[in-house]
């Protein structure tokens, strides 16, 4: 399924699943820490049965908590600062990613790019305590410039973006 539906497949595999189902999301949300306490024992026996694909620029698969860590990430040749193509489904689709039998090509794998992992972090610090509060506040108030460092082409502002997204 892709984006909340690849989010329900992954939910109907956790939840319902037998050790023989399996499925693949693309591009698709992950769950709250709530959700992930709940369901942990059938996260820890079924996650190997879930497979996320996701553009590397797609700013949803960074939302929340994933429960899988099989995850490829494909070079869609996006513009990164025109984020509202990343997220369409038939983004996945273009012929010139996908091999005659039907695999992603292996040129076309890379790593998540790192402004939308930065972006990711950002987004699900929410989750973490008080005492993270002056942390957060720096990475997002430090987020604006580099954004705009990174679409502009500074290399400074880029790199720092780097350190902070390695620290974690």
């Amino acid at each position: 399924g892709h984006s909340l539906g690849g989010n329900l497949a992954q939910f109907g595999v956790i939840k319902y699943g037998d050790d023989k189902v399996k499925c693949t999301a693309y591009d698709s949300p992950g769950f709250s820490q709530a959700f992930i306490e709940g369901h942990a024992d059938g996260i820890a026996n079924r996650k190997d049965q879930i497979k996320m694909i996701a553009a590397s620029t797609d700013y949803v698969n960074v939302l929340n908590k994933q429960i899988t860590d099989n995850t490829e990430y494909i070079d869609i040749d996006d513009e990164l600062c025109h984020p509202q193509n990343s997220h369409k489904s038939t983004k996945l689709l273009d012929s010139a990613l996908i091999n005659e039998n039907g695999d992603f090509k292996e040129n076309k794998k890379c790593k998540q790019n790192l402004l939308v992992k930065y972006f990711g972090k950002i987004i699900n610090l929410s989750e973490r305590g008080l005492s993270e509060v002056p942390r957060i506040q720096k990475i997002v108030n430090n987020g604006v410039g580099i954004i705009l460092g990174y679409c502009l082409g500074d290399e400074n502002k880029w790199e720092y973006t780097k350190s902070l997204v390695n620290k974690g």
